[in-house]
């Protein structure tokens, strides 16, 4: 059954799933690793680990496009919708989202964001329209910029070192 679900790493037999995360999709863990977020059925939930009921973030416009998010330092939740163009900022106790970009709907969509620790800059993957690749990118929170970084990648994590580690 597809779902979220818990296992302790001592016990390699036994996992349960977590209720009402049926059918969830892209799970991050809270700063404090007690609650995950995650895309189901055309909403932003989450899910304390330990124990109760999902409670929905935010109901996106859209059930027929999963979102990515992750869930920054400061209990804020940054998604994005897929083939979306917005690129948007919530609190993880709901509320209405910040919209960071004033893209073209039509130009390019975004995958995968990862706030970089400056707390400035997100780390995603770039889709612009008519080209084959995804890019690769920074985004500045602040001016609304895009850095390239590389001209062709998979999904990509930053790590405590101070390195970006990226499929391909």
């Amino acid at each position: 059954k597809e779902g979220l679900y818990l296992r302790y790493a001592n016990d390699l037999t036994n996992s349960n799933l977590i209720p009402g995360t049926e059918n969830a999709q892209n799970p991050v863990f809270s700063p404090d690793g007690n609650w995950i977020a995650f895309y189901s059925d055309g909403d932003i939930k989450k899910v304390s680990l330990l124990g109760g009921k999902p409670q929905i973030i935010f109901k996106t416009d859209d059930a027929g496009n999963k979102t990515y998010q992750h869930w920054y330092t400061d209990n804020s939740i940054i998604f994005v919708q897929q083939y979306h163009t917005d690129i948007f900022q919530i609190s993880a106790a709901g509320g209405i989202p910040k919209k960071f970009n004033d893209a073209d709907s039509l130009s390019e969509f975004f995958d995968t964001p990862y706030v970089l620790p400056d707390g400035h800059n997100i780390l995603l993957r770039r889709k612009i329209k008519n080209e084959e690749i995804r890019k690769l990118s920074l985004f500045d929170m602040e001016t609304g910029g895009f850095t390239t970084l590389l001209n062709s990648s998979g999904y990509a994590r930053y790590l405590k070192s101070g390195h970006i580690v990226y499929g391909w």
